[in-house]
């Protein structure tokens, strides 16, 4: 997917173009996905804002960001300006998941739907999900 990130004609429906991309926001950088993706994206020199609820990180520009609540994932968006965002975040624990299904809902479903609305008015969005999360 970083490959297709790295060559925005491969991805891009209309004019953007063959111009790199200069921001992509990694929602989820704490993450396995998430932090492999900020990993490799940093190794071709873009310019990385790694998304993270609880945990702070050191890779690529940290920013904390609860995606729950709309309000903030526009704060953090129109703040930053990415090119693309990467929406890698989720409440991953299957188990957890079950037991809490409002939390569950909240994240994996709210959430994502708040990074979409903001993200789709603006920039190229990707989301990275898994039916067993979703469902």
């Amino acid at each position: 997917m970083v490959e297709a990130v790295s060559h925005r004609s491969s991805f891009t429906p209309n004019a953007m173009e063959a111009e790199m991309i200069a921001k992509i926001l990694v929602t989820g950088a704490s993450g396995l996905l998430g932090s492999k993706l900020v990993d490799l994206a940093l190794l071709r020199g873009y310019d990385i804002y790694s998304a993270y609820n609880e945990r702070p990180l050191s890779i690529g520009k940290s920013v904390k960001l609860n995606i729950t609540e709309i309000s903030e994932v526009e704060k953090v968006i129109n703040s930053i300006r990415p090119d693309v965002v990467v929406h890698a975040a989720a409440l991953t624990d299957v188990d957890k998941c079950e037991v809490e299904r409002n939390l569950a809902m909240k994240v994996n479903f709210k959430g994502t739907a708040n990074v979409a609305k903001v993200a789709r008015k603006k920039l190229f969005f990707i989301c990275i999900s898994t039916p067993i999360i979703d469902s």
